[in-house]
């Protein structure tokens, strides 16, 4: 799973990754035991 983090948005980055993983887990990216991308990664 690979989030996309806008650095210009007006949204912070830590809510921008919450929203990311809560998307991925509802819409079946992201499962369980699956590791998430480190911060250099994101």
């Amino acid at each position: 799973m690979l989030l996309k983090i806008d650095m210009t948005s007006e949204v912070p980055i830590y809510r921008q990754i919450r929203d990311g993983v809560v998307l991925g887990v509802a819409g079946g990216r992201l499962s369980a035991g699956e590791s998430l991308p480190t911060v250099r990664q994101l």
